[in-house]
């Protein structure tokens, strides 16, 4: 995580505009507090993006693991043209009314 400013939340409410621009300026997150305890993260859009890209990355790299680990127990692999034709059979009828939709816009 990055910069990290704590704050108590009725300071926040109190100037909510100045905080999100120490907030943007700082390019991290802010920790509300209520009784000096935690109560809500900020974060400023930056440091979100950045994390759901994290988020993204580890999802792709466990299923990768997972496949790897699936394929060295015997289970059958497919080249990327098979999983794409697998896909588009599997959702054929999905596919066919979302395209019926934009049409009809």
């Amino acid at each position: 995580m990055r910069d990290e400013e704590i704050m108590p939340l009725t300071e926040w409410k109190r100037d909510t505009a100045k905080a999100l621009k120490r907030l943007h300026a700082r390019k991290g997150v802010q920790v509300l507090t209520v009784n000096g305890r935690e109560a809500a993260v900020v974060l400023n859009p930056t440091e979100y993006r950045r994390l759901r890209e994290q988020e993204r990355e580890a999802y792709v790299i466990q299923a990768v693991e997972e496949a790897l680990v699936a394929r060295d127990k015997g289970a059958p692999t497919y080249s990327v043209p098979e999983v794409f034709d697998r896909l588009r059979k599997r959702h054929a009828a999905r596919l066919k009314t979302a395209a019926k939709s934009r049409k009809s816009r």
